[in-house]
């Protein structure tokens, strides 16, 4: 005699969880993922929609809430996998989808890197990237955002070598797009540049962010240099522009923070423009006027110790910044 079918293309399994109660699936939906699964029971019908709705806003009100209590805990995710990527710093980061994407940095010898690796957001894996194409050159404090299915690496440096190998830093002005979908690199920037498009100058430790189908670029050095102008890469035809902003401007600087506000404005806080030279001033760009607006901070008693090189991001209507404790900075 034949087994019965356990599938779900006979119904009979969703027609039993169809007659469960709404509290009960909302429990059994509790244990899925935030990062797609989630989303994927969402679509089964509205009743799980709306399931789906309510556990998310739950999380996402836990999370405000630990937020402005000051109570939000770390916990170090177990590396079951032989391809993490090896100890590195400066590196670029970022998130696209369910998935969280490095690229280069620089080792403890100051080797520089340009490898790839991707981390799954929803079981915590570590995979090391074949990709295709001509990457970009190994280096380190280069930009990386993610624009839809894309993620784009601009500028960066390379450091001496402590073996003496390479005597000179090098800096970069360069793009590059990995497409996350078909893992292969493409530099369409290089084809503006031999007809004398204007383009930013080589710098690193600039911040970069997407607002709609733009790159805003603001800050950066290079050597002796701080900058504080402002660039636009349209990632539609991928040409540079630079607009001409008014108002009383930041100080040039590196290795600030940077996120989009939301598609009108973005925001800029702390970095640093050289030796005993740390900001921890925040700033507003309007992209409509383009016009610089320095904000006045309240309790500043609390703000991070240490606000630059260190990450921000933005969670609904607050920046989250991470910083060293407050006691080592005594």
């Amino acid at each position: 005699m034949a087994e019965p079918s356990t599938s779900f293309e006979d119904g009979a399994w969703s027609s039993v969880i169809s007659r469960l109660p709404a509290e009960l699936i909302e429990k059994i939906l509790m244990f899925l993922s935030s990062y797609g699964d989630l989303e994927q029971a969402r679509l089964v019908c509205r009743v799980w929609n709306r399931l789906v709705s309510r556990i998310i806003q739950q999380r996402l009100r836990r999370f405000y809430e630990c937020v402005a209590n000051g109570k939000l805990n770390f916990k170090v995710v177990p590396n079951t996998s032989r391809f993490a990527p090896s100890p590195r710093f400066s590196h670029g980061c970022c998130v696209s989808r369910n998935s969280m994407y490095i690229f280069g940095g620089c080792s403890p010898s100051n080797t520089a890197f340009n490898d790839v690796f991707e981390l799954d957001l929803k079981d915590h894996k570590w995979t090391r990237l074949r990709i295709s194409g001509s990457p970009p050159p190994p280096k380190e404090c280069a930009t990386m955002v993610a624009h839809k299915k894309r993620v784009i690496v601009f500028g960066g440096w390379c450091q001496p070598s402590r073996t003496g190998c390479v005597s000179n830093a090098r800096f970069h002005n360069d793009v590059h797009i990995l497409d996350t979908t078909t893992l292969t690199w493409s530099s369409p920037c290089s084809k503006g540049v031999a007809t004398g498009t204007i383009q930013p100058c080589e710098r690193a430790g600039h911040a970069a962010c997407i607002v709609e189908d733009r790159m805003i670029v603001f800050g950066g050095a290079q050597r002796q240099s701080r900058f504080n102008d402002v660039w636009v890469l349209d990632l539609n035809d991928m040409q540079w522009s630079t607009p001409l902003v008014r108002g009383r401007r930041p100080s040039g600087r590196f290795g600030h923070s940077q996120v989009a506000v939301n598609d009108k404005t973005i925001l800029i806080i702390g970095g640093c423009g050289g030796p005993n030279m740390l900001f921890s001033d925040v700033w507003l760009l309007d992209l409509i006027q383009w016009r610089w607006q320095e904000i006045e901070v309240r309790n500043q008693k609390w703000e991070a110790p240490q606000l630059w090189c260190h990450p921000a991001v933005l969670v609904q209507d607050k920046v989250v910044a991470f910083s060293i404790p407050r006691q080592q900075s005594q």
